[in-house]
């Protein structure tokens, strides 16, 4: 970070943070993160104008969502929920109301992780119709199982627990792994698999994984059952 400040001509916080949109991204090839050309704060794209196909995804609780401290997960009153309402759903904050009513805080959790999530997936949504664009096919997916932790079931779907099934490598993680997650490591890596052989993730015996388009915007999701998805509706 401090190389990259210094090619900036930057060497305090403040020089960085004066430092034009434009020349971070002119800047930034060769690096291992960079920024996202979204159309809106960073109108100028650097991506090439076409690139490979795809897979995308997220799991159910990611960070932001999920809850990750050591005890169990602090309640979440109503007025917990609103706050986050009102911060997410800006000048559309009665419709999201009336998408996610709450009455006490076990309702109020419920309401506040489904509104988070399908945020997200909204978030994803979008990323796809712009990458299908300039990508000859683009796969999403949703990975909603709960890996087996009972020291910790606070934390849920959390970031990164897809990954072992991805691997099929259960056997290298102490966990009390039960049929249904070895069936999903066969098949999530059976996927991952194939896709790195041809660059279709579908293969004979599996649940058919559809390729994105913006008209049926399916997406799938990885869990007890494999199946298909629709990303929240563009009218919520």
């Amino acid at each position: 970070g401090e190389k990259f400040a210094r090619r900036l001509g930057a060497n305090t916080l403040e020089q960085l943070r004066a430092v034009p949109a434009e020349k971070i991204v002119k800047n930034w090839h060769g690096g291992r993160w960079g920024p996202i050309s979204d159309g809106w704060v960073l109108r100028a794209g650097w991506h090439p104008a076409h690139e490979v196909t795809v897979i995308n995804g997220m799991v159910a609780d990611d960070v932001g969502i999920g809850y990750y401290g050591n005890g169990p997960a602090p309640p979440v009153t109503p007025a917990d929920l609103q706050k986050t309402l009102r911060r997410i759903c800006g000048t559309a904050l009665h419709a999201c109301q009336r998408l996610y009513p709450a009455a006490n805080d076990q309702q109020a959790a419920s309401a506040r992780s489904a509104a988070l999530q399908d945020r997200a997936r909204v978030s994803l949504y979008k990323w796809a119709v712009r990458q299908v664009g300039i990508s000859p096919q683009v796969y999403l997916y949703y990975f909603n199982h709960r890996i087996p932790w009972p020291q910790h079931p606070q934390y849920a779907v959390f970031h990164s627990s897809g990954v072992p099934y991805v691997f099929d490598n259960l056997r290298l993680l102490h966990r009390p792994w039960q049929p249904v997650d070895h069936r999903i490591a066969r098949e999530m890596s059976a996927y991952w698999t194939g896709f790195a052989k041809t660059g279709n993730p579908n293969r004979p015996g599996l649940p058919r994984w559809p390729a994105f388009r913006p008209v049926s915007s399916t997406l799938i999701q990885l869990a007890g059952e494999i199946n298909t998805i629709a990303p929240p509706s563009r009218n919520q």
